[in-house]
């Protein structure tokens, strides 16, 4: 009887893998809701919007990672395009701008992490661990070691101020962060592509065994550039 229970728990999980974690964050919700205040919308607005960057984040490391690599520069690479965007911002360009600077910018990187991986194939734990170092210094030689600051009145300042105005004229309190929306659209898209692409089957073969990948045609280099640069985008 318990081998049979057993059996059917673990089929059970194996149909639904997401059910684990899914059930401990509601127990750290319910845990954490005995907390004066925890669940009030401002501060579920504020939690939302502070796990944006994290979230969009891993969704480029869980391409490199699908693919069989690794990458230690993120943290680095997220820090330096925050920087970068600051700075535009702070030089009065438009917001439009500022994005695809800092999405230039990050892409560079994953660029050059690819690069080396991919055409002189190197091991990514040892490349990205240099490369993390590098985005850690440009990002402090391009803040002078200082907080950037920019105009209060920006629209900059307005977007990362949205928790302090839920329910406000301006903001419904229905309405989501802008960044919590960016950040489910982008994992709608990411799942799309991993699930129902070619470029995706690619990356998942890869990562199962590459040189068995190589020898079905697959391009592998081209593969990982693409990975690492996409990811460097999304950091």
């Amino acid at each position: 009887m318990n081998d049979r229970k057993e059996n059917k728990l673990s089929r059970f999980s194996a149909q639904f893998p997401i059910l684990g974690p899914v059930l401990g964050l509601v127990l750290v919700i319910l845990l954490f809701s005995q907390t004066r205040g925890f669940l009030t919308p401002n501060n579920v607005s504020i939690i939302l919007t502070q796990t944006v960057i994290v979230t969009i984040a891993a969704l480029g490391m869980t391409k490199i990672i699908v693919s069989g690599g690794i990458d230690l520069s993120v943290g680095a690479v997220v820090a330096f395009t925050s920087v970068l965007g600051a700075h535009a911002v702070s030089e009065g360009l438009p917001m439009i701008l500022v994005i695809l600077i800092a999405l230039i910018g990050g892409g560079l990187f994953g660029l050059i992490n690819g690069s080396i991986i991919a055409g002189f194939k190197m091991n990514p734990f040892i490349v990205t661990l240099g490369m993390m170092g590098v985005a850690r210094g440009a990002s402090k030689w391009l803040g002078q070691n200082q907080t950037v600051n920019y105009d209060p009145e920006s629209s900059i300042n307005f977007l990362m101020n949205n928790p302090s105005q839920i329910g406000s004229n301006e903001i419904p309190l229905w309405l989501p962060p802008i960044g919590v929306v960016v950040a489910l659209f982008m994992a709608a898209v990411i799942s799309m592509v991993m699930n129902k692409t070619v470029f995706g089957r690619h990356i998942y073969a890869i990562g199962s065994n590459e040189a068995t990948a190589r020898l079905c045609g697959i391009r592998t280099e081209l593969t990982k550039l693409k990975v690492y640069i996409f990811a460097g985008v999304l950091y």
